[in-house]
This record gives C-alpha cells, sequence and structure tokens, in this order.
C-alpha cells in the first residue's frame, strides 16, 4: 500500500489493521524458539535461520487506528537476538520503482541498526525479484539445520508455488539418539485468498490463480466443483488445496488461521507449516490460546471502533456529506 510517515517519523509500510493480526500469529510462533527452544538443560540448541522473502519497510503503520508495529522483519531480527544460537537472517526487499526501493531499503537498514544484532548473527540484505531473491536465499541455507521462511507477498500471483515447493524440498537431517530424522524448513505463508476467491471469476485472471496454487486450470476448476458440491466455499476450497499440495512434503497438517478484515470478511491465511513436534504442538496448545486472547482484547475492540467509523463515514458520504472523527482533526 505504499510508504508512510509515523508520527515518530519512521518510514513505515502504509497497512490495514487486520494485518496486526497476521505480525502477531507470527511473534507469537517466533517466540517458542526465543523463550522456550533450548531451556530442557541443552547447553547448546540448534542454531536458527530465518529468511523474510517480501521484508517491505520492516514496520508497518495503520492510520485507522494510529499505531505502530513491527513487521515480519524486525520480528525476525528480534528473535535471532534473544535466540542464544540465532545465526542468519537474510531478507529480500524488492519494488520496481526504484524510489520505493531506496526507501525500503534505508527503512530497513535503519531499524536493523537500532536493533543492535549481535556479532553471531550474519545478516544478508538483497533487493531482487522473488525467482532471484530465493535462488540467492538458497544459496545462504544449510537443510540439514532449522531455519524459517517468511512468505508474505502482497498478492497470491506475487508467490507462484514453483517458489514455494523449491523451499519445500530443501530437505537435511539431523539424529535423533540412534534415529535419523528428515528435517525440512519452517515455512509461515501469507496467502491472500480474498483475491484469490475474485480471480477464479475472473477469466482475464484465472491464469494467476494456477500461478498461486500450482495447478493446471481444468485441475483447480475441477477440484473447486467437487468442494462446492460437498457444501465448502469458495474460500475453504481454495485453503483445502493449497494444504493439499504442502501435504506432499509435510507430515503434520499445517496450522492454519484465518484473518478477518474489521467488517470480519476474511481477507487472506496463514500457513504454518513445521514437523518438529514442539513447533507443532507448542503452538497449538500453548501459544494459539494465547494469540486468541491477545487478538479479543487488543485487536477486535479497535476493529469494531473502525468497523463502526467506516459505516458513518459510507452513510454521510451518501447524504453528501463528509463525516468527521476527532481523532482525525
Amino acid at each position: 500500500m505504499g510508504q508512510i510517515i509515523d508520527p515518530e517519523g519512521r518510514v513505515c509500510e502504509q497497512t490495514k489493521w487486520h494485518s496486526r493480526q497476521k505480525h502477531a500469529f507470527l511473534e507469537a510462533y517466533l517466540d517458542i524458539w526465543s523463550e522456550q527452544v533450548g531451556k530442557d538443560g541443552k547447553s547448546k540448541p540448534p542454531t536458527l535461520d530465518i529468511f523474510d522473502l517480501y521484508a517491505s519497510f520492516g514496520w508497518c503503520y495503520c492510520p485507522e487506528e494510529k499505531k505502530t508495529w513491527k513487521g515480519s522483519a524486525f520480528l525476525a531480527a528480534e528473535c535471532l537476538k534473544k535466540y542464544q544460537s540465532g545465526k542468519l537472517l537474510f531478507l529480500n526487499t524488492y519494488h520496481p520503482d526504484e524510489k520505493e526501493q531506496q526507501a525500503q531499503k534505508k527503512s530497513l537498514e535503519n531499524g536493523l541498526s537500532n536493533i543492535h544484532l549481535p556479532e553471531r548473527v550474519r545478516t544478508v540484505i538483497e533487493y531482487l525479484p522473488i525467482e532471484k531473491a530465493v535462488e540467492s536465499a538458497i544459496s545462504h541455507a544449510n537443510p540439514n539445520y532449522p531455519s524459517l521462511w517468511i512468505l508474505d507477498p502482497y498478492q497470491p500471483e506475487h508467490l507462484p508455488w514453483d517458489i514455494v515447493e523449491r523451499i519445500c524440498k530443501l530437505e537435511g537431517s539431523y539424529q535423533a539418539g540412534n534415529r535419523k530424522i528428515t528435517r525440512r524448513p519452517e515455512l509461515f505463508i501469507c496467502l491472500m485468498t480474498g483475491r484469490l476467491q475474485r480471480l477464479t471469476g475472473m477469466d482475464k485472471e484465472k491464469e494467476n490463480v494456477g500461478i498461486a496454487l500450482g495447478l493446471e486450470e481444468n485441475i483447480w476448476k475441477a477440484k473447486l466443483e467437487n468442494y462446492l458440491e460437498s457444501d465448502n466455499n469458495t474460500r475453504q476450497a481454495l485453503i483445502s488445496m493449497y494444504a493439499e499440495k504442502i501435504a506432499n512434503f509435510y507430515k503434520k497438517k499445517p496450522i492454519i488461521l484465518e484473518v478477518p478484515s474489521t467488517d470480519g470478511n476474511i481477507v487472506y491465511t496463514v500457513f504454518l507449516c513445521t514437523d518438529h513436534d514442539a513447533g507443532h504442538y507448542v503452538m497449538k496448545i500453548h501459544q494459539l490460546p494465547k494469540y486468541q486472547e491477545w487478538r479479543k482484547i487488543e485487536w477486535e475492540k479497535s476493529a469494531e471502533t473502525i468497523s463502526k467509523k467506516k459505516k458513518e463515514q459510507g452513510k454521510a458520504e451518501k447524504s453528501g456529506q463528509k463525516q468527521m472523527f476527532f481523532d482525525e482533526m
């Protein structure tokens, strides 16, 4: 949505209040690494690399709520700073407009300098289209050690399925006693299901549905019809199709979060993929309830206020008037 300067003078990505939910969800997962992994008596927990391929500005700002918060890049940096075996932070921030690109670059660099990462954490920042960014990231990855890949594009077609599949295929292994266990990267994927739903009904855009799902048009259409016949709606069908693709690589089902806008409509869906018992079950049993409590207390009340303002604004505009609120003056 472009850049905006917040009240503290930080260059931020201008975004909607619903985006705060996905970042809180990501933060809840990162807390498992920074606050729990390695605290079971082990002197040296495994290393962790984090790859954020759509890092943007690092800061997010919602004008309606007048709040700034850390985006995925800075949440990842904070996690690696706190986690005693944090090793690599790979960030890619790309924009086709050179001026916007430079603003994102400067914002990321300034924010990281203020976080003061320890020397053990190596930082790599790239400014590449996603196809080249994933090549660069893979060259830095060691699949035998844990890694988390954050894939949060603006539009579903900006993350082709073949990019996701390349990351999923980064197979390594580790020893657990006498057993050799396969390791795959952990994934945090934000799929813009709201836009993807609309694209299924637009003849000129249907190709983008196939790009995001990694399916030929005749295949995803047939699957969609089958799901709809089973009383699923289009969004549920798209989520199921995406989860099916992920199931080809992961033994455990992804943890799925549907993110609503302030008016209640689902905007996008987050998929958290990990086969590690601690990451999967600690998130489901402990962190998800904490996240839901945060959402009810910190997000829903503000969402209701924003939604009410929008409705009043809409009524005023229909009557030819502009509604002003005290916090906008």
